[in-house]
C-alpha cells in the first residue's frame, strides 16, 4: 500500500492477480502455422471463480454461448 497521489487515501501498489479480460471477451486470431479460437466466458461467473482463486478454493470454468448453444462437460 501507499499513499494516493493527494495523500489522503492508501492504494494498492499490486493487485493479488490480474482479471483475465482475454477470458472475459475471447479470442479468435491466425498466425504463422496456427490458429486460436477461445471462447468468451460469462462475467459474474468469472468474478466468482476470480474470488475462488483467492480464498484458495476449487472452481471450475466453462465457456459462454452468447447465442445459445450446448456444452457437455461430463468427463
Amino acid at each position: 500500500w501507499q499513499l494516493s497521489y493527494d495523500g489522503r487515501k492508501n492504494v494498492p501498489l499490486t493487485l493479488p492477480m490480474k482479471f483475465p479480460l482475454l477470458l472475459v471477451q475471447g479470442a479468435e486470431g491466425i498466425a504463422v502455422g496456427l490458429s486460436t479460437k477461445i471462447l468468451p466466458h460469462n462475467f459474474c461467473v468469472l468474478i466468482d471463480a476470480s474470488i475462488k482463486y483467492l480464498r484458495g478454493k476449487k472452481f471450475e470454468l466453462y465457456p459462454d454461448f452468447m447465442i445459445g448453444g450446448m456444452i457437455d462437460v461430463a468427463g
